[in-house]
């Protein structure tokens, strides 16, 4: 659904994040799943996503993406 909605409204499909009960619970602790279980599904997902937005950003800015560089800090 959401790959066809971002093809309707003519934006870029940012990726899908699995729904796991582990993400909520991990959020309402104050660490997000990509710092708790960044080898599962959701956080593999949420770095894919958080790299295609790091993409999507550098083109808009004309520049290459460094998805090495990619870094995600939280802070509680």
């Amino acid at each position: 659904a959401g790959r066809r909605t971002a093809e309707e409204l003519g934006v870029p499909f940012l990726g899908e994040v699995p729904i796991e009960t582990a993400v909520p619970i991990s959020g309402d602790e104050g660490q997000p799943i990509v710092a708790r279980a960044p080898q599962s599904a959701a956080g593999v997902a949420f770095t894919r996503v958080a790299r295609e937005i790091a993409r999507q950003l550098a083109m808009r800015n004309h520049e290459p993406a460094e998805a090495d560089e990619l870094r995600l800090a939280w802070k509680s």
